[in-house]
């Protein structure tokens, strides 16, 4: 049972990242390798898009968000929340995105020099551990402002869109 409470748990910090992410990409304040992948735009299928984005992925955050009925004042809150955090995840997103640049020209040399690879890879793992930990604390963030209700409708919907997920994989 306790395994499937933390699954659950994980699965709700990815959908209310996804929330958070999505939302400040909406706004205009950063655009994320998950918004650039829904977008068809570099970091797409076959990059670092999935890493960024999580499970699922795609526009479902700000659904999410809506189905949960926020107050004015939850709103103004997470409205406030991407604003504090739009700066971090835009550079991360920067940076990430560099980095999968230098090592896609790396892996396209015409000389194959392994070394190189390999430590821009980790460089790119390292950023990409970064832009998690940037998720993690969003979710805490936006988390905090729901109601236990709204909390509990996060895992529906979370539980709901992986059954989603599970139908196309078929």
């Amino acid at each position: 049972m306790q395994r499937n409470q933390t699954a659950s748990c994980a699965s709700v910090v990815w959908t209310l990242a996804r929330v958070a992410l999505t939302a400040m990409a909406v706004s205009g304040h950063a655009v994320t390798a998950a918004e650039a992948q829904r977008r068809g735009e570099p970091g797409g299928p076959g990059g670092f898009g999935r890493a960024m984005r999580g499970p699922g992925g795609g526009p479902h955050g700000m659904t999410a968000l809506r189905q949960l009925d926020l107050s004015d004042l939850q709103r103004q809150q997470t409205q406030v929340v991407r604003e504090q955090n739009a700066d971090a995840v835009r550079t991360t997103g920067e940076q990430i995105r560099a980095a999968r640049q230098a090592l896609q020209d790396a892996v396209t040399s015409d000389v194959v020099d392994e070394g190189t690879i390999r430590s821009l890879a980790a460089d790119l793992a390292t950023l990409e551990g970064d832009a998690a930990v940037q998720r993690a604390y969003l979710h805490a963030q936006v988390w905090q402002l729901l109601t236990p209700e709204q909390q509990a409708r996060a895992t529906e919907i979370e539980a709901e869109m992986k059954a989603q997920r599970e139908d196309r994989r078929l």
